[in-house]
Formats: structure tokens, C-alpha cells, sequence
């Protein structure tokens, strides 16, 4: 691929391209912490480069290329926002529909669409849950948090009483593909050790007591809420979740997550 010189307002179309993927990715409030927070965030520059990419394959040096481009940009940014929101709101269902008009507005945004996964869990949609992560992680194969997304969707599309539910009734990671992840985050590595199946769940949860940090105490309720699920313990697993969204993480944050849980005991309890 040659290299090309682009003109000043490409520059300015790719400064705003980017501040539209930080607020995609984060909806942080100061521009700093936006900033900040996008090149701390694997999914955050991907989304960036991805987009980038895209605008720069179709307006390569072309004033009259670019208008197009950003607002095509717009448009995706518009749908994500709105199937990210429809999540938070309750309706899995219509965030699908929204974050599949981002993928037709710009398909080279899909394997970067972790969202859109978790919606088409949560819509019983276990088989395109799993194609969603599979194709996530060929572009982001270290993501701890997508292997276990995966894991979760793969174990809900095998067929009750199967020889491999059986196999997986307690160890839902069989095979990681012999790549080493390290989360920043120590919590989550105890979580995947849960999934692999080398710690017990009661071990984890009595290491992670009360007086954990907030957002340790949230996750690995969250987790494994998940993980008793999967194995079938429904009872454990309402539990957990009810603890992560009573925790305080779980009543002050407006991480997206936190929002999953929250959905996660609507749809289980009615």
C-alpha cells in the first residue's frame, strides 16, 4: 500500500472521527477523561483505526469524498448510541436491530461491536452471540472479557444432556487456544482461573468478600452470576446478581455493565 498525502480537511475529518469513537466507547463527560481513557482501551483504538480506515478508502485526498464520509460517521455513531441505550432501557431486541443498521451503514465496524453481542445474548440469540465474539477476538485475541462472552454463548448453544454440556457442565473454557491473558484487572484473572476450571467458584467468592474494592465485589458477582447459569444453578445465580447490582458499584456507576446486570435480572425473574 503507497502512502498518500492527505489534505488539511481530512485531518480535521479524522480529529472528528476520532472524538466520535470516544464517545462511542466510553460516554465519558470531560474531554481529558475521553482522551485519556480511548488510547487506555484496546476497543477504543480499534474502533478509531478501524473507522479511519474506512473513511480514508473512500475520500483518499477527495474534498468532495469526505461529506459522505462523515456523515456516514454520524450515522453509525447514532446507531450505537441508540442500540447502546435501547440495552440500558430493557429492550435487547431493538438494540440488535440498531447496532445491525451500524454494521450496514459500516461493515468494517462489526468484529469491534462487543455490545451487539451482549444484546444477542440477552435476545437468546446464543449462535450469532458466539459468531460475535468469535470474530471479535480474531481481531482481539487477548480480550479476556470476550473469551469468557464466548465461553458463556458456546455452552447455551450446545444441546441439553449433550456429551460436550457434560464435559463443559463446570469448566466452560476448554480450549483457549494456548494464548496467555493477563487482565490489568486481578479480578478478572480469578475469574477466567473459575472458568478454566482450576479454582472452585466458592474459593473465588470467599476471597472477594465485602470489603473488596467496589468495582472486584461488582465484577466478580456479576461473573459469576453469569457461570452458575451457564452450569444450570439458577438459584446461586440470581444470588450473585441481585449482590452485584445492590453493591455500591452496582448503585452508583453507569458503567454499561452495571446496566447488564440490571437487565440481566428483569429477564430472569419474569
Amino acid at each position: 500500500m503507497k502512502f498518500q498525502v492527505f489534505p488539511i480537511s481530512f485531518l480535521f475529518a479524522s480529529i472528528s472521527l476520532l472524538f466520535n469513537c470516544i464517545e462511542i466507547e466510553l460516554g465519558s463527560s470531560t474531554l481529558h477523561s475521553r482522551v485519556h481513557k480511548i488510547f487506555s482501551s484496546r476497543k477504543g483504538i480499534k474502533t478509531f483505526v478501524s473507522t479511519l480506515l474506512v473513511v480514508s478508502s473512500i475520500g483518499v485526498g477527495l474534498n468532495d469524498h469526505l461529506s459522505p464520509a462523515l456523515s456516514n460517521a454520524a450515522d453509525v455513531k447514532s446507531f450505537i448510541a441508540d442500540g447502546m441505550q435501547s440495552f440500558r432501557d430493557g429492550d435487547p431486541f431493538k438494540s440488535v436491530k440498531q447496532f445491525d443498521s451500524a454494521i450496514e451503514s459500516n461493515p468494517a465496524i462489526y468484529p469491534y461491536l462487543w455490545q451487539r453481542g451482549l444484546s444477542l445474548y440477552y435476545s437468546g440469540n446464543y449462535k450469532a452471540c458466539e459468531q460475535q465474539f468469535k470474530v471479535d477476538l480474531r481481531v482481539n485475541p487477548h480480550d479476556m472479557e470476550e473469551i469468557l462472552w464466548k465461553s458463556l454463548c458456546s455452552k447455551r448453544t450446545l444441546p441439553p444432556n449433550s456429551i460436550d454440556q457434560q464435559l463443559q457442565s463446570t469448566n466452560l473454557i476448554s480450549d483457549d487456544n494456548g494464548i496467555f491473558l493477563s487482565d490489568r484487572r486481578p479480578v478478572m484473572n480469578k475469574i477466567y482461573s473459575v472458568y478454566k476450571g482450576t479454582t472452585l467458584p466458592e474459593t473465588f467468592l470467599s476471597e472477594i468478600g465485602k470489603d473488596a474494592k467496589d468495582d472486584e465485589y461488582f465484577y466478580s458477582r456479576l461473573y459469576m452470576g453469569l457461570y452458575y447459569e451457564a452450569i444450570g444453578d439458577v438459584v446461586k445465580s440470581l444470588h450473585c446478581m441481585e449482590d452485584a447490582v445492590k453493591s455500591p458499584y452496582g448503585t452508583a456507576s453507569n458503567d454499561y455493565m452495571v446496566s447488564l446486570a440490571k437487565l440481566h435480572l428483569k429477564l430472569r425473574k419474569e
